[in-house]
């Protein structure tokens, strides 16, 4: 999140090493204290961007009106509304879906099954069918049954959840499976797609 600020930050001050505190923060800020433009450029707008966005994930969020977002911030708002205690079928759907698109898209296929401790195996399948994306369960649920995935293998012994993370499935399998429609047909937009036309349940 804060990479490319930092870097820039961290070279400055590399580059200006025989620089006094004071004369530093001459380059940093302006006479009325504000950030040098010219130095941060569009960093500034971009992190607080970022940071807006994450603080608003973990908020509690009125989804009375599901109009005044967009599909973005409704997406960056889903962890504070789906990772809680209170889970009922419908929500337990995005839930399952969201958890795995997350994953996904940061690790892949072993990622997703390792961090979750294969807790929805059973499911997700069947969830991925219920917000429309037909063509995740179908590979999902091919995957899961040939190798007779069970939630029990990941459990939380030391010695078998390293076995897992490393050769228990051929997760690249799957991980080619979907690669072959991932780009195109987007899961963030079933997620959301099935939360607007669910709200009430959730």
């Amino acid at each position: 999140m804060f990479g490319n600020l930092f870097d820039k930050i961290k070279k400055v001050v590399e580059d200006n090493s025989d620089k006094s505190p004071e004369e530093l923060n001459k380059m940093f800020f302006d006479e009325n204290g504000e950030p040098n433009k010219e130095l941060f450029g569009n960093n500034l707008e971009e992190l607080k961007a970022e940071l807006s966005a994450f603080k608003l994930s973990y908020e509690p969020t009125d989804f009375s009106d599901l109009t005044k977002f967009s599909d973005d911030e409704l997406y960056d708002c889903l962890p504070g509304l789906l990772f809680d205690d209170e889970m009922n079928d419908v929500k337990k759907v995005a839930h399952i879906v969201y958890e795995f698109d997350m994953e996904f898209s940061n690790g892949g296929v072993s990622q997703y099954f390792v961090n979750t401790r294969g807790e929805h195996t059973n499911e997700l399948a069947s969830a991925l069918e219920a917000i429309g994306a037909t063509q995740y369960a179908k590979v999902c649920d091919e995957f899961i049954k040939k190798y007779n995935i069970k939630p029990e293998d990941f459990n939380d012994n030391v010695k078998n959840y390293f076995k897992v993370a490393e050769s228990l499935y051929p997760y690249d399998e799957l991980e080619k499976a979907i690669d072959e429609f991932y780009m195109t047909d987007f899961l963030q937009e079933y997620i959301i797609k099935y939360v607007r036309e669910n709200y009430l349940n959730f």
